[in-house]
């Protein structure tokens, strides 16, 4: 069983064929992401999927795979996704519009799975590590944080790296995912300075 999976991020893409009846990553396309914030967000996006397609493409003739040998196509996006429907919801900071992958994608004639990046990262350690439940933390031009259990996502967040510019956390301990979802509802449109979030960890603890 093979599957393309795709890696969306605001600075680099990475486009892969991994096999998983030996589990390993056979071949891999790593790109910059130029996206240009000057064009409308719709031109933006179309320019974007087309680059996506391409992006496929390139790596099916690179590596002279069999599209009919793909079983799926999975794609890591930053931020907020529809699952159910394989919809990526946007970005601004990429200036992309809503992008319905599985439609976008459907000249493959096959599984389209849509996810956050951040949970891809914490299903790929659960499946290869044999981990049922961790803290998956990424950090990119987004902070990401997704808690896996039971070889699921439960909940994740993402924080705004860039845009964080002061810390005004009002609890000692973090107690539950719950309540560090609940403290960044409650924050996140505050200025925080990057580091800040890692700093207050530091000097506070973390409690499970």
């Amino acid at each position: 069983m093979k599957s393309i999976g795709i890696d969306i991020g605001a600075s680099h893409i990475a486009c892969g064929l991994y096999n998983d009846d030996i589990k390993k990553l056979e071949n891999k396309i790593y790109v910059l992401n130029k996206m240009d914030t000057k064009l409308d967000i719709n031109v933006s996006t179309k320019y974007f999927v087309d680059f996506i397609i391409n992006l496929i493409d390139k790596l099916i003739k690179q590596y002279n795979i069999n599209i009919n040998n793909i079983e799926s196509i999975g794609l890591g996006c930053p931020g907020g996704i529809d699952r159910q429907n394989g919809i990526f919801l946007g970005s601004s900071e990429m200036n992309l519009n809503r992008i319905n992958f599985r439609k976008a994608l459907e000249k493959y004639n096959t599984k389209v799975f849509v996810e956050n990046d951040c949970s891809c990262a914490g299903y790929s350690e659960s499946y290869l590590s044999g981990l049922n439940e961790f803290l998956m933390i990424t950090l990119g031009t987004n902070l990401g944080v997704a808690y896996i259990k039971d070889y699921k996502c439960i909940d994740e967040i993402v924080w705004n790296i860039i845009k964080i510019n002061k810390s005004s956390f009002k609890v000692k301990y973090i107690k539950s995912f719950s309540n560090l979802s609940q403290i960044y509802n409650n924050t996140k449109r505050k200025d925080f300075p990057r580091g800040a979030i890692f700093n207050r960890y530091r000097k506070r603890g973390y409690r499970s």
